[in-house]
């Protein structure tokens, strides 16, 4: 048996990098990791695992470091981000000072996975698939290691069909202060499916494939939860309802099981009254969407298919059923100038939105619009260049800001937003939420 730390490293922010996905949390929110949750799934039987996530535990490198070095792994299981510009430095000192083993996942390595473990000789492996049993096989002797690319052999080996994975060891994580802002205290992260089936050119989750799990094994996971006495999820899908036929059954699934509060990510021009009186129905506490841009020139570049009037509808249906809906704004894409992100500040005002976050757009790892040689250069990371070509940083910024304070100060929002608040005993949530957003 071997001792394996899951590891989440530390930041001067909060830092997510879970999904191949990275980003800092604005509101000093953070949520399980469901790399590590599932790979703690695999290794749980046959391994001692430690879990620390500097997330929600703050630590500065060094004291981490030390920490690490007192738990003693034989193998470790650790995320990087592009959203973290020492990532590559920690783990390379992580191994010095243990002598583990060292897997890694998250959006750099994921994508070119090759040059990681070419580059970095500390790097053991890299995740092409976390849902997949890789590293508990390799570390079993197996030579067939699916999900996990090593030196030398950096080949995806592919199982096609529904995917699942064992009971993951939620327990080990409770005692930690996970939060969500649209959830309470108690919460689980859960996943559905993996991967995406759109490809959008700002967004890496579609190059990842997709999949997805296998229902019973997912109801199993739930009723477990529900036994447990939790009631809320994050649903960690980059797109709940990318087969909207599937999501009903999965929203029926859960009803069968008991009541619900989720969160879960969707695609607004794939919603329809009926999906949204199911989301609602089931306990939605919140809708995320992907609005990104008012300009249906702009976005049709990058998002093919969609337009402006087709989001709007998707956001209706999800008000009108009594779904709170939380709307994402990239804010510089290319060709964007300063007069169109006015126009996409003017249609988050006038969309029925409980919420909205205004991101500057950047290049992610994956992605066509992803520079080769961009991000990995001599152990360190970069994420300076943002996707304006109309636009400068600070422009760029603040627009941010005036986009934040029309939206959230407007008069009859406040007053909506105090008044739930107040009805769902979530005030203090709601003002802290609020503060960190106007920062």
């Amino acid at each position: 048996m071997s001792r394996v730390l899951l590891c989440n490293p530390p930041a001067p922010r909060p830092t997510m990098r879970d999904y191949y996905c990275s980003s800092t949390s604005k509101a000093g929110y953070a949520w399980q990791p469901i790399d590590l949750l599932v790979q703690a799934a695999w290794l749980k039987d046959a391994h001692l695992l430690i879990w620390r996530d500097y997330a929600v535990t703050p630590a500065d490198e060094a004291s981490a470091l030390r920490q690490i070095a007192d738990d003693r792994p034989e193998v470790i299981v650790g995320l990087v981000g592009a959203a973290a510009p020492h990532d590559f430095a920690f783990w390379e000192q992580a191994r010095q000072r243990t002598g583990a083993r060292l897997f890694l996942s998250g959006d750099l390595v994921r994508f070119d996975a090759a040059d990681t473990l070419a580059r970095f000789d500390f790097v053991d492996g890299v995740f092409l698939d976390f849902t997949r049993p890789g590293l508990r096989d390799h570390l079993t002797g197996l030579d067939f290691h699916d999900g996990l690319a090593l030196r030398g052999d950096a080949v995806e080996h592919v199982r096609p069909g529904p995917f699942a994975y064992p009971l993951p060891p939620h327990e080990l994580v409770w005692a930690l202060p996970y939060r969500h802002p649209f959830l309470p205290r108690r919460f689980a992260t859960v996943m559905t499916d993996h991967g995406c089936v759109h490809r959008c050119a700002y967004c890496n989750s579609g190059r990842v494939g997709y999949r997805v799990r296998d229902e019973q094994n997912l109801a199993g996971e739930l009723a477990w939860l529900a036994d447990h006495g939790v009631r809320a999820l994050f649903i960690k899908d980059m797109t709940f309802n990318a087969d909207a036929a599937r999501t009903m059954r999965v929203l029926s699934l859960m009803r069968a099981i008991c009541p619900w509060t989720f969160v879960a990510y969707l695609r607004p021009d794939r919603v329809d009254d009926e999906l949204a009186r199911a989301l609602k129905a089931t306990g939605c506490a919140m809708a995320m969407v992907g609005v990104e841009s008012a300009s249906d020139e702009i976005v049709g570049k990058l998002r093919p298919g969609v337009s402006a009037n087709e989001i709007e509808r998707g956001v209706r249906s999800l008000h009108r059923a009594g779904a709170p809906v939380g709307g994402h704004f990239l804010l510089g894409l290319p060709g964007e100038s300063e007069a169109d992100i006015r126009r996409t500040i003017d249609l988050a005002r006038r969309l029925p939105l409980a919420y909205a976050s205004f991101n500057l757009a950047a290049p992610r790892p994956g992605t066509p619009l992803f520079q080769p040689g961009e991000g990995v250069a001599d152990g360190s990371l970069s994420q300076t260049r943002l996707l304006a070509d109309r636009l400068d940083r600070t422009t760029l910024l603040r627009l941010r800001t005036e986009a934040a304070r029309k939206f959230y100060l407007r008069p009859g929002y406040l007053l909506r937003r105090l008044a739930s608040a107040v009805g769902n005993g979530t005030l203090f949530r709601e003002l802290r939420h609020g503060r960190a957003l106007m920062r």
